[in-house]
């Protein structure tokens, strides 16, 4: 293996995105919204880099994959919107129709003697629909809302391995050509209502229902075929309890219940297993707020504290059913808190800080037992994801006006994450997860700057992203079965840019 450049700024990637929007009133009190909105991504190759030959804070990113990684998505969004004054009533009906598709390459090479790359496409196709009613008058004693919502999904999830493997009982490397497809059918069927009562001039009391049908089927196209199926009805309620003591300030409390669905995995070619339905996952959220304006409106301040209670059901052996499985480990608990303060320091400078902590964390500990050993899949205490504990935003933004229809603007932002001192499964020798050499992400922080100009319908701005050029590596994962050393990632290079609106 060399360190010679193949490519220079292999990552690069191009984006476009067009919308178009139209609204019609045929009446006072009717109001009808079509339009279309396109995206496209193109990835050129993978952002990923080799911890062992690169140098990230010289700016020396180098990726030792055998083989370009490139990916690519687009997307059309139809959805036609339309609103009416009753009497006593507002009505919103909103139509979408959603054509999509990604295409992914990855590497599947194991060594120079062993190339191979991995395809994968996803298409989605999907219709929606949602009908509202809600009570006309915002300040009435009793207000409500009520709608039901419809969605039909239809996936198809083609891969394809090929390339020249060597087996554990083969000494010599063997050409191989595999794939299947799997289509996935997904629809529900939603209630959901809603009503606010007014006890007091200041207390304010509001519950509302979701209630949901969902069904899943999943098939393999190629013999022999599978097939797999699951549903789930559902219920979500909430609570809000308000209490606003002046019209600058408001204290709430409140409790959800939230319902993650549930689905099928696709038949993954390079593992063992069909598809499979996976189970639904729920959630309480209990949350307390305050919301102030000080000042005459100069300070506004928003804080809120959280305690969510995850519940993901029976822990899933993942481990044995091929990589395409994300880790099921049980039960999880999320408390933290958040604070933003907003303040007019002078008549044209604003300045803004907002600050978050968040402590996620598994609750119990779970195993499971193969036939070479017991494992432990996560221990109580260990941290769920890679998320940041502390996350502070400090921005200053002045305004100058040259003249009437002229005015410039100036913002600088300072954005830091913090490390997470948890314990995460990755590192624990007793886990089937371990990775050695792995290690969690550092602490990071990013300042970014940005001049805009307006005038008239015309928006001109000047931005410089990652000023400091700040290159951390990240999510670093170690690849035991190549002979390569740990990927990372790193976030996006110090970045000038140029932009221009026109509104007409």
């Amino acid at each position: 293996m060399t360190v010679a450049t193949v490519e220079a700024n292999a990552n690069r990637y191009l984006t476009r995105s067009a919308r178009a929007s139209l609204t019609l009133a045929p009446m006072d009190a009717v109001r009808i919204t079509p339009s279309l909105t396109y995206q496209a991504l193109n990835v050129h190759d993978t952002s990923t880099f080799d911890t062992d030959l690169s140098d990230p804070p010289a700016g020396v990113l180098r990726n030792d994959s055998f083989r370009s990684q490139p990916f690519d998505n687009w997307l059309y969004l139809a959805s036609l919107k339309v609103t009416a004054g009753l009497a006593g009533t507002d009505l919103s009906a909103v139509t979408s129709y959603f054509d999509g598709e990604s295409n992914a390459t990855l590497d599947g090479s194991t060594g120079p003697a062993t190339l191979a790359a991995y395809y994968q496409t996803v298409r989605q196709r999907e219709f929606t629909q949602e009908l509202r009613l809600t009570s006309a008058d915002a300040e009435a004693r009793l207000a409500w809302l009520a709608g039901a919502f419809f969605s039909s999904n239809h996936t198809r999830i083609p891969d394809r391995y090929v390339g020249i493997v060597a087996y554990w009982n083969s000494p010599i490397p063997i050409p191989i050509d595999i794939g299947n497809e799997t289509t996935i059918d997904k629809t529900s069927l939603e209630g959901f209502g809603d009503v606010s009562l007014k006890m007091t001039t200041r207390v304010t009391l509001s519950a509302g229902l979701r209630v949901g049908h969902t069904r899943f089927d999943g098939d393999t196209q190629l013999p022999p075929a599978f097939h797999a199926a699951e549903a789930d009805t559902w219920t979500t309620p909430r609570f809000v309890l308000s209490y606003q003591g002046t019209p600058q300030g408001l204290l709430y409390l409140s409790a959800a219940k939230g319902y993650g669905s549930g689905g099928i995995y696709y038949a993954f070619t390079l593992g063992p297993d069909p598809p499979e339905a996976y189970t639904p996952d729920t959630l309480w959220s209990y949350e307390a707020g305050v919301k102030l304006d000080l000042d005459g409106g100069r300070v506004r301040l928003d804080g809120s504290i959280f305690h969510i209670l995850w519940n993901n059901g029976p822990q899933v052996d993942d481990y044995a059913h091929g990589e395409n499985r994300g880790l099921v480990p049980g039960s999880a608990v999320s408390n933290g808190f958040d604070l933003t303060a907003q303040a007019s320091l002078t008549e044209h400078l604003l300045g803004h800080v907002a600050v978050a902590y968040t402590d996620a964390r598994y609750t119990e500990t779970t195993a499971v037992t193969y036939w070479n050993g017991s494992f432990v899949t996560v221990r109580a205490g260990d941290a769920v994801g890679l998320g940041s504990p502390w996350s502070v935003t400090a921005t200053l933004e002045r305004a100058f006006f040259l003249r009437d229809d002229l005015a410039c603007t100036l913002r600088i932002e300072d954005a830091f994450h913090s490390h997470n001192p948890r314990s995460f499964y990755e590192e624990n020798p007793q886990s089937q997860y371990y990775q050695p050499g792995w290690r969690p992400d550092p602490s990071i922080n990013i300042l970014n700057a940005r001049a805009t100009l307006r005038w008239s319908h015309f928006e001109v701005a000047a931005f410089v992203n990652n000023a400091l050029n700040s290159q951390p590596s990240l999510a670093v994962t170690t690849v035991p079965y190549v002979i390569r050393g740990s990927w990372a990632h790193t976030v996006t290079p110090r970045t000038l840019g140029l932009s221009g609106t026109w509104r007409f």
